[in-house]
């Protein structure tokens, strides 16, 4: 008797270790806008930066505090309380250097660099950081391809309307700047609202079945340990 009930107190610790907390971060894919923290909250979420949209910051920061799988970044705006845009992806794609500097793209030179349904650019220098919807940028300093309708500059002609996000960066910094658009023509510009701040967040993704899964088999394990207890004290018995 006294083995069963070591039995069963065992089953039921592992059962409420495992539902609490064997669970990987929701992922979203692609852009997200007007997303509450409460929301937020329930992915999962790790934060490792929040700064006003005009203060100055270290990439270098931001990328060794980015030990999760997955980096997110965003604005969030003080007034409404949400976060206005957000995208992200593997964190080897968010973090990669694609261009020198804001020239690196002219004349049609682009590197797209895709993940979880965005396409990632940041400079090494003077440029930007951030995330577009489009296969194609125009990194004049920022992604100009952000500006409201159709552009074209440098030879570079944007065949449909660009969303996403560009924060403005100069030797290995954010700096003030630079603006954000979730339809093709609402951009919104970061240059001097610090009632708008930066975001960035880290997540894992690691792929493990849901605490559904687990506990229904643990439960069939402490079932079949259990019933071989009351056999074999049966069998003792006899």
């Amino acid at each position: 008797m006294k083995r069963m009930v070591q039995l069963m107190v065992a089953c039921v610790a592992v059962l409420a270790v495992t539902t609490g907390q064997l669970r990987a971060d929701i992922i979203p894919y692609g852009l997200q806008s007007d997303v509450t923290q409460a929301t937020v909250d329930s992915w999962g979420w790790t934060e490792i930066h929040r700064s006003g949209a005009t203060s100055t910051d270290s990439e270098a920061a931001i990328v060794a505090a980015a030990t999760g799988d997955y980096l997110f970044m965003g604005v969030w705006n003080t007034q409404e309380q949400v976060y206005k845009i957000l995208g992200g992806g593997e964190t080897n794609a968010v973090t990669a250097i694609t261009y020198q500097d804001f020239t690196g793209d002219d004349n049609g030179n682009y590197n797209p660099n895709w993940s979880n349904g965005l396409n990632f650019y940041r400079t090494a220098t003077h440029g930007s950081w951030g995330f577009t919807t489009n296969s194609v940028t125009n990194l004049d300093s920022a992604d100009e391809f952000l500006a409201n309708g159709l552009q074209s500059a440098h030879g570079n002609v944007e065949g449909t309307l660009s969303k996403g996000l560009s924060f403005r960066t100069m030797s290995g910094n954010l700096t003030s700047g630079w603006a954000y658009n979730v339809t093709g023509n609402t951009m919104t510009g970061l240059l001097l609202d610090d009632y708008q701040q930066r975001v960035f967040f880290t997540a894992n993704a690691a792929v493990v079945p849901e605490p559904s899964t687990y506990a229904g088999l643990l439960g069939i394990t402490c079932v079949s340990l259990l019933a071989y207890g009351v056999r074999r004290k049966r069998q003792q018995a006899a």
